[in-house]
């Protein structure tokens, strides 16, 4: 992003009011969010509620309400308000509740990390690029006088911002499948993973204050209110909203310490700095993988000596379906929740600015469904140490 590009985007963000509105939701029936295509018999779910789910229950809820989609509609659900994911939440004794986020890929933890607690993390992205080259073994201690010697290695889950691990519970469902006429079709049993009910969802729809006082207003989000999402709605995927907030929209950071991490990234990394896509993240031209192009920014997977740090991302596959057209959407290319890439800060006049406007409007492709979710320099990458599993509550 050129110097140009981020006093743009730094006028961008003065004048467009956003505010978030935070909606905690608690899970009262099971939830299938179809991940991908079934293997064999079995479905498997997402961990977590995607923004599109959420988008679309809660334009259904309105063309329920309202009539047919009209230019308010397109507003609303098309283009202003973004719909991040909804992912399990903890409560945090200075702001409520916070949502997980997706472990990052420059993380590595000892391959034996459950005898380790809590188990030290390294995270590649703070260290020397020629670090995680070298052959490093983990010199925890099992016991008093035994190393652990142990192999570093990545790992999936999700974390707290604090760094406490944090895991989602799933069930089974099994299900018959239906003929033509409704009635269940012999030997045709399959099985669903689901989130299980009982836990608690955090999600944060982003946009102008009066968009989504009136989404607020038009689908009734108030405490108790109902939405279903996922798989198998009529009997599954009932969500009832247990707390809803509208505050103005600040950074992730409090901006003199945002502004000091910059600095201190740019200063150790040849004027970059670290995006970490707490979402899916759609490309607009994936064939570049791994050499892309995001939002005006060259991200490059790149060596030392005047190109930024390795990056650490996968790649993914986007599928969806458009219910209201009754077809499928079109397959997209993406890069996987906690991917770890460079952003060239250091031609940014004004830095914190322009980290404001990318943590304010996302990076890629369809946004309003909650793709696109980026940090900068996310206070996942100065936590040490992280603490066992725990169930959440």
């Amino acid at each position: 992003m050129t110097g140009t590009e981020a006093e743009a985007a730094a006028v961008a963000v003065a004048s467009y009011p956003c505010q978030a509105l935070d909606l905690l939701f608690e899970v009262t029936e099971p939830a299938v969010m179809g991940d991908g295509v079934p293997v064999g018999n079995t479905v498997t779910t997402l961990e977590y509620i995607p923004g599109s789910a959420l988008r679309g229950a809660m334009a259904a809820s309105w063309v329920a309400s309202s009539g047919s989609p009209d230019a308010t509609f397109a507003r609303l659900f098309e283009s202003e308000v973004r719909f991040l994911d909804a992912r399990v939440a903890r409560p945090e004794a200075t702001s409520g509740w916070s949502r997980a986020k997706a472990v990052p890929m420059s993380w590595r933890r000892c391959k034996y990390a459950s005898a380790h607690e809590p188990y030290e993390v390294r995270d590649l992205s703070q260290e020397p690029p020629s670090a995680s080259r070298e052959p490093q073994l983990c010199a925890q201690h099992i016991d008093k006088d035994k190393p652990c010697g142990g192999s570093w290695v990545a790992w999936s889950g999700w974390v707290q911002p604090n760094g406490e691990e944090i895991t989602v519970a799933t069930c089974d469902l099994t299900r018959t499948a239906l003929g033509p006429d409704g009635t269940a079709l012999e030997s045709q049993l399959f099985t669903s993973s689901a989130i299980e009910p009982g836990q608690l969802f955090a999600t944060r729809l982003v946009g102008p204050a009066d968009a989504l006082e009136r989404l607020a207003s038009a689908v009734w989000l108030d405490r108790g209110r109902e939405l279903r999402v996922g798989r198998g709605r009529s009997v599954a995927g009932a969500l009832e909203v247990r707390d809803v907030s509208l505050a103005p929209l600040g950074p992730s950071s409090d901006p003199d310490q945002l502004r000091t991490r910059l600095e201190e990234s740019m200063e150790r990394s040849g004027g970059f700095v670290p995006l970490y896509f707490a979402s899916r993240v759609v490309l607009q031209d994936p064939s570049l993988f791994p050499e892309i192009a995001i939002s005006s920014s060259r991200v490059v997977d790149g060596a030392e000596g005047g190109h930024p740090p390795p990056s650490y991302c996968g790649r993914t596959t986007v599928k969806g379906f458009n219910a209201a057209q009754g077809i499928p959407k079109n397959e997209d290319v993406a890069l996987q929740a906690g991917s770890v890439v460079w952003w060239d800060a250091g031609h940014a006049e004004d830095p914190v600015a322009a980290a404001a406007a990318l943590e304010t409007y996302g990076v890629g492709l369809r946004r309003v469904e909650g793709f696109g979710e980026v940090e900068v320099c996310t206070d996942l990458h100065r936590s040490a140490r992280v603490a066992s599993k725990v169930r959440p509550g």
